[in-house]
């Protein structure tokens, strides 16, 4: 089993890396997962903002880690994440990968910010508000998200407002999920 979850971490992180473009005007809201290491549950929500644009959040420990979101160390790290560093998405930079109970957080230096450039859900207790989670099938997915995605080998791919919604599905069954930002 855990062989089988690094492979599939590696081929996320794979994927994941083969997205990186330069394109940073692009907007970074998309489906929101709210997501709680005391409850397990997520929530996608558009909440207010004041541009009048939805924003969408990925709460995790009572911070947004959605995709674009500035990474607020000190609220997350008394959840004590997990840490290391990888090859970030621009030649010659160095991302921080923070994993979590429930996500794994690749945070990327963007203007001078650190940002949440994906989340990677990692339990199969966490699931988005659509109830969607690793264990999922795939008539649950599409019953949830539709059929407006595109394919890649197994991984469904939604594509919502600058970020990208990967579900990769084997066997009929969910075995991962990750929210990654388009750059």
């Amino acid at each position: 089993m855990k062989k089988f979850a690094v492979i599939m971490l590696a081929i996320i992180m794979v994927i994941a890396l083969c997205g990186c473009g330069d394109d940073p005007g692009k907007s970074n809201s998309s489906n929101n997962s709210n997501s709680s290491p005391a409850d397990n549950s997520a929530n996608t929500v558009p909440s207010g903002d004041p541009s009048g644009e939805p924003k969408y959040e990925l709460i995790y420990g009572g911070v947004n880690v959605f995709p674009g979101c500035e990474y607020d160390e000190k609220a997350l790290s008394a959840l004590e994440p997990a840490f290391s560093e990888i090859p970030g998405c621009a030649l010659g930079t160095t991302d921080k990968l923070y994993t979590f109970a429930d996500v794994e957080l690749q945070v990327a230096e963007m203007s001078g910010k650190e940002v949440v450039y994906s989340a990677y859900f990692i339990s199969m207790d966490l699931s988005t508000p659509e109830g969607v989670s690793i264990g999922t099938t795939k008539d649950k997915v599409l019953e949830a998200y539709g059929k407006d995605y595109t394919t890649l080998g197994d991984q469904m791919t939604y594509t919502l407002d600058g970020v990208t919604l990967n579900i990769i599905v084997q066997n009929d069954m969910v075995t991962s999920i990750e929210y990654t930002m388009i750059l």
